[in-house]
């Protein structure tokens, strides 16, 4: 995995850790997730971010419709 992706994963790790602790992200937080996420596909071409983005399927109560559908496509 590149610098780049590996950026994107921590990033939406951190504040996926920081909603489950506070049960809730701020708007601004959600549209920074969604942000990472959607950049992370661009990096779908290795085995682990194609792995880390179907398991984010499970988090479509904190992503937007937008980004969801996105990831339907992930086994």
């Amino acid at each position: 995995m590149n610098k780049g992706a590996t950026d994107h994963v921590l990033t939406i790790v951190r504040l996926l850790a920081k909603g489950a602790d506070n049960s809730r992200l701020s708007p601004s937080e959600v549209n920074i997730l969604n942000q990472n996420v959607t950049a992370l596909i661009q990096h779908d071409r290795d085995d682990l971010v194609r792995d880390f983005l179907a398991a984010m399927k499970e988090a479509d109560g904190v992503l937007s419709q937008n980004v969801a559908q996105k990831l339907a496509g992930y086994p």
